[in-house]
């Protein structure tokens, strides 16, 4: 997957609730065929990632607002963040699209 094309987003059928000291809790509910609930609590950090992707982060504008926040470096954030969002999705709490450039996607 190339990261710099990737756009991330909350799974839609994903509620939350706040928690303490700006933590948050995720709960991916089983459809008819899946009869189980998932629900991870989220640090501080994981959650500022998890409200930016309310709004459809591309993965970098995702990645410089973090940096720009939290004292880390870029490398150290994106392994961070790559690492999280990877976790998530496998858990079915976030949706990663590669979406590429117009100019890209013409030349395939």
């Amino acid at each position: 997957m190339d990261w710099h094309h990737v756009v991330a987003s909350q799974h839609p059928e994903v509620a939350e609730a706040g928690g303490e000291d700006g933590r948050v809790l995720v709960m991916l509910q089983g459809d008819g065929e899946m009869e189980m609930e998932i629900c991870v609590g989220l640090n501080g950090t994981a959650s500022r990632v998890w409200e930016l992707l309310g709004s459809r982060q591309p993965f970098p504008h995702l990645l410089a607002s973090l940096t720009e926040e939290f004292d880390v470096s870029a490398e150290q954030g994106e392994q961070d963040v790559k690492i999280l969002l990877q976790k998530l999705a496998d858990a079915g709490f976030v949706i990663l699209e590669e979406k590429k450039a117009p100019a890209e996607a013409r030349r395939e």
